[in-house]
């Protein structure tokens, strides 16, 4: 090879100056990025019914599912090998590694490609009920050939542990939205169909950006190495990848389902003021997400390089973290939900702010529960992980179905908060085993 760079993983950085050095990029990046849903779903309220915005995001919600049919889970599998690989110097693997994770997925963007081009009718006429879909499903058609390209180089910066990068190419592509989406307002143009053209310029840009950075900084990876496609390597990738594909599926119908509830038993509008809501609970998040996305890379390298002194403090300092924050999250979601939900989506939605003042106890158990799922995958518990999110998501489809047709959306509330507990102790059980 002409040129092997020394990578920050190789270092051994003190974990306390690792963690406050990713903190202030992580932070950074999180509230640069952090308005631009609120003011897409700001300018949405404004210019779209309550029942358009719903009918939106559901669609979104179900290209978010079929995304991870189009992931098959290799995009999770690329970043638990690839560090491994780096810590070794094994650049070989390394590059195997990203090319047949580009070319499995773009087989299978394609066939999705084409199922969603052909199934568009069918799927607005029987689920969606409006006429209107077909254009925005075949909008989003191109949406899988692309994406996977994009996910691959962030898998990359990922494994690198190069937050600054990976989260500011997402800081690009988010205020892309956003511009774009202002541009059109200005003009009077905001419909459903051009939210779904904003939603293709933003990955597009987000590609632009990222293929510039990949190749500047890891071309040689490329260009530099032969390859190894020895059986047993295909293998491995592949049996990690259908663990996390099963992972990404149950995961995506959790974070989804009720929301879809919502909309078949209770109707457009009331599946309106959840997503508002599930907005209101993402910028909560913002609290816990950065540190939590940055767990796994993290934990990954400890185990790698076998410092488990490391690894122990590190969970300390994330008990502590995670007890703060409940407190802070418990007080802000009680006393302000109304007013936050008002001031940023006017009084139409105010709603919304009434069930995160409702669901304040319990708005702590997801961030704890899946800082918990990124500590698994970083230590390789794939296996583990899967069974305990089907537990949970057993448990919350059943109780949906019995109570929400007559209960109402605090029901979806507590149920959520009842299998997010269900999991809770499973987490608690592997990793205390561990």
């Amino acid at each position: 090879m002409s040129h092997t760079p020394e990578l920050e993983i190789h270092q051994d950085i003190p974990l306390k100056q690792k963690l406050l050095k990713k903190w202030f990029w992580l932070y950074f990046f999180a509230f640069l990025i952090a308005p631009t849903g609120y003011i897409i779903k700001l300018i949405a309220a404004r210019t779209m019914s309550v029942e358009d915005i719903g009918l939106f995001y559901s669609i979104l919600w179900l290209i978010g599912i079929v995304s991870s049919y189009n992931d098959l889970g290799l995009t999770e599998s690329l970043q638990y090998f690839l560090p491994k690989y780096l810590i070794a110097r094994d650049y070989v693997k390394a590059k195997t590694l990203l090319i047949t994770t580009w070319l499995i997925q773009i087989v299978s963007g394609v066939i999705i490609w084409s199922a969603l081009w052909f199934g568009a009718p069918r799927l607005a006429e029987h689920y969606f009920q409006s006429s209107q879909t077909i254009v925005v499903l075949r909008i989003f058609c191109g949406y899988f050939v692309i994406v996977n390209l994009f996910q691959a180089m962030q898998s990359l910066f990922l494994a690198a542990q190069d937050t600054k990068t990976s989260n500011g190419i997402d800081a690009a592509r988010m205020w892309t939205w956003v511009l774009a989406l202002i541009l059109f307002w200005q003009f009077g143009m905001i419909t459903i169909i051009t939210m779904t053209y904003v939603w293709i310029i933003g990955l597009i840009i987000g590609i632009v950006v990222a293929g510039a950075i990949f190749w500047r900084r890891f071309g040689w990876l490329i260009r530099d190495n032969h390859s190894d496609y020895t059986l047993w390597l295909f293998k491995e990738r592949i049996g990690y990848a259908g663990w996390v594909f099963l992972w990404a599926n149950a995961g995506s119908l959790l974070s989804q389902v009720d929301l879809q509830f919502a909309l078949y038993f209770l109707g457009k509008e009331e599946a309106g003021y959840w997503t508002v809501y599930l907005s209101l609970l993402t910028a909560i998040n913002l609290i816990t997400w950065p540190l939590s996305s940055y767990l796994f890379p993290l934990v990954n390298e400890l185990v790698t390089k076998h410092h488990h002194y490391k690894l122990k403090l590190l969970m300390q300092y994330i008990g502590w973290w995670l007890v703060w924050g409940a407190i802070i999250i418990w007080i802000g979601a009680y006393f302000l939900g109304p007013r936050v939900a008002t001031l940023l989506f006017w009084e139409s939605f105010r709603v919304s702010g009434e069930l995160l003042t409702f669901a304040a106890p319990f708005v702590i158990f997801g961030p704890a529960v899946w800082f918990a799922f990124q500590y698994m995958a970083g230590v390789g518990k794939a296996k583990q992980r899967v069974r305990i999110l089907l537990s949970g998501l057993v448990a919350s489809v059943i109780s949906n179905l019995v109570l929400i047709p007559s209960m109402g959306l605090k029901w979806l509330i507590v149920w959520m908060a009842m299998s997010y507990i269900v999991m809770g102790f499973g987490v608690m059980w592997v990793i205390k085993k561990r």
